[in-house]
């Protein structure tokens, strides 16, 4: 599967660790949770920012992610993500 869509910096920055990679926390920094909070993390922003980019046009959402419109709905139930209160 090729995917031809380009990946905005706002997702790459979402993407990459807060110390730019290097695996050290900064001085004072708290650590940001388990790798499953994370991915759900990244998963919900990136949801968020493509409904946006969509204008909140479900098919097309689901589309631009590569996502069945019916993964789409139980994915954001799954992360707490209100489809009629996010318009």
């Amino acid at each position: 599967m090729v995917f031809t869509q380009e990946v905005d910096s706002a997702t790459v920055a979402l993407a990459l660790p807060p110390d730019g990679g290097s695996g050290k926390a900064s001085a004072g920094e708290e650590p940001m949770g388990s790798l499953s909070a994370r991915v759900a993390g990244f998963e919900r922003a990136t949801i968020l920012a493509e409904l946006k980019r969509q204008d909140h046009h479900i098919t097309n959402t689901a589309k631009a992610l590569g996502l069945e419109r019916s993964y789409l709905y139980k994915k954001c139930q799954q992360l707490g993500i209100e489809l009629h209160a996010s318009r």
